[in-house]
């Protein structure tokens, strides 16, 4: 273990005689190279502006309160495992530095169910609507004074650009460039039928009908899962990250103790660090792998 410590000794001292020599540009294209551009995309200032585009609100303050907590708990617990300030302050550094990108992911999965489940109110309010035998412009405003941000908006604004110019098809097309749900391709082919012809396909319509009340329960259905799976997830890590407590235990009570020891604190850091990852690229999963089609 101390030719471990020799090493980062090392290569800290690398690092900075290289910084020491670099030059104003070589600097300059250090701090441009791929990592430090996706480290400055998830760090609190460079996710703020995401956080606002779907309608999310984390000023400084909360942050610092929320990253002083987390913070503290994480390293207390680090340094009850490895009383070691080093490692300790390491794994404190990384929860304050990546909690912003926690809580973008879980915003963005919030807003994703959001999207899912005011699309399908849009869809299920639209075929009423055409059963009511309204015309199509009257359905997009009667819907969008139902539904909400930031559906509500866009519906308005579609509805905007079809009374500015009067061209139908192309806003609705718009449209689903950012909502691209097949309910709501087959939705649209209905409203641009009924605007050129003046009719319904009834057949059509009983088929949207069904398979959207159909879509509403399955994804009902898939979110108590989804939500019971997280669930289990966290109380397992909780438990992985308690179990560091018990073999530090079961590591004092041997007659090895001295022999294994800085061996020992090494390794907890390292279990550490791989349940930060595995929590890390669960949420990214999640937030990237929950979307209806």
């Amino acid at each position: 273990m101390r030719g471990m410590k020799i090493l980062f000794l090392a290569l800290g001292f690398c690092y900075s005689a290289v910084v020491f020599k670099l030059d104003r540009s070589d600097g300059q294209r250090f701090l441009e190279t791929r990592a430090m551009r996706k480290l400055k995309e998830i760090s609190y200032f460079g996710l703020i502006r995401r956080i606002e585009i779907l309608g999310g609100h984390y000023p400084a303050g909360q942050y610092a309160s929320q990253a002083a907590i987390l913070g503290t708990l994480c390293g207390l617990l680090c340094y009850a495992t490895t009383e070691h300030w080093f490692y300790s302050a390491v794994i404190a550094s990384l929860a304050v530095f990546f909690l912003p990108s926690f809580f973008y992911m879980n915003l963005k999965r919030l807003a994703q169910e959001k999207e899912e489940k005011e699309m399908l109110t849009y869809v299920s309010t639209a075929i009423l609507y055409i059963r009511e035998d309204k015309n199509s412009l009257r359905i997009l405003k009667d819907c969008a004074a139902l539904v909400e941000a930031p559906l509500k908006k866009d519906l308005e604004l579609c509805v905007g650009q079809i009374e500015a110019n009067s061209d139908f098809a192309q806003a609705l097309d718009d449209l689903e460039k950012k909502y691209e749900y097949s309910q709501v391709r087959n939705l649209h082919l209905l409203l641009k039928g009924k605007k050129i012809e003046g009719g319904r396909n009834e057949q059509l319509v009983d088929y949207l009908f069904d398979n959207t009340e159909e879509s509403e329960l399955l994804i009902n259905d898939y979110r108590q899962k989804k939500e019971a799976s997280r669930s289990v997830f966290y109380f397992m890590m909780i438990l992985n990250l308690l179990a560091a407590l018990v073999m530090k235990k079961m590591f004092h009570s041997s007659m090895y103790v001295n022999l294994a020891t800085e061996t020992f604190r090494f390794c907890i850091f390292l279990f550490y660090l791989l349940n930060a990852a595995t929590l890390f690229l669960y949420e990214s999963w999640c937030s990237r792998n929950d979307k209806l089609e």
